[in-house]
């Protein structure tokens, strides 16, 4: 399966090329419109219709609590953020939601790559 994401700019430049080594197809917003505002990732993410794959929390609360609707949210909660620890992470998270055929659609997801936590909105 191909997974098509939209990365935030938190996400490692070697973490995105170890991605699309193994098929992800990456619009990576630190490539293509670095210093842009939250706001305008979910713009992208509901125009192109791609999940925004991001460590950076704020997307709860826009999308929660200042009702911005993205395509949808995986939210990578891990501590250290080593690049090697994130793309093994990043892995884990997407054998999860394709073992369990998550549809990313209007989901906030949050995980750690041992569990999901989902929320729709």
């Amino acid at each position: 399966m191909i997974f098509k994401i939209l990365a935030d700019e938190n996400i490692p430049n070697s973490v995105i090329k170890q991605l699309r080594g193994r098929n992800f197809e990456i619009i990576s917003i630190r490539e293509e419109s670095k210093g842009i505002k939250d706001v305008k990732v979910i713009e992208l993410s509901k125009d192109k219709q791609l999940p925004i794959l991001t460590m950076d929390k704020d997307f709860g609360y826009l999308t929660f609590h200042q009702k911005l609707i993205p395509y949808g949210v995986i939210l990578i909660r891990i501590n250290p953020q080593s690049p090697n620890i994130i793309y093994s992470t990043i892995l884990q998270v997407f054998d999860l939601l394709q073992t369990q055929n998550i549809v990313l659609k209007n989901k906030f997801i949050v995980s750690d790559g041992r569990t999901l936590r989902i929320r729709k909105y």
